[in-house]
């Protein structure tokens, strides 16, 4: 989505108000700004999500703790590698669902996202 007209702008917050338009990304100036859909915290590292992604992908050797936070509207999906869900939380709360634990294994390969049209991010 491209924008013409920003009616505020606070860099610091990094926060810009629009006439209620609601988008995944922002561009501004050729740079894209990505809504962030879902963070993990893998041993105590905070890891955003923008789309679904491998937890290979966050090079954390032996991990021993799992926990998410994740964006009203959209569902979260643990799989392994026959794509076999492991774990599934949808958020149907009005806010963020803040700091959830998932007892974690080493089947675990993907985390995939989805959005309110169940559509994988």
């Amino acid at each position: 989505m491209n924008v013409d007209t920003l009616l505020n702008q606070k860099m610091i917050a990094n926060t810009i108000q629009t006439n209620e338009i609601n988008c995944l990304y922002l561009k501004i100036n050729n740079q894209t700004y990505t809504e962030i859909i879902c963070y993990i915290y893998l041993n105590g590292i905070t890891l955003p999500l923008q789309k679904s992604n491998l937890i290979s992908n966050f090079n954390i050797q032996s991990i021993t703790t799992f926990y998410f936070t994740l964006k009203n509207g959209n569902r979260l999906d643990i799989v392994d590698a026959n794509d076999i869900i492991l774990y599934s939380y949808t958020n149907t709360m009005d806010d963020f669902v803040y700091y959830q634990q998932i007892a974690y294994n080493s089947n675990m390969l993907k985390v995939n996202l989805y959005d309110r049209f169940n559509a994988i991010i």
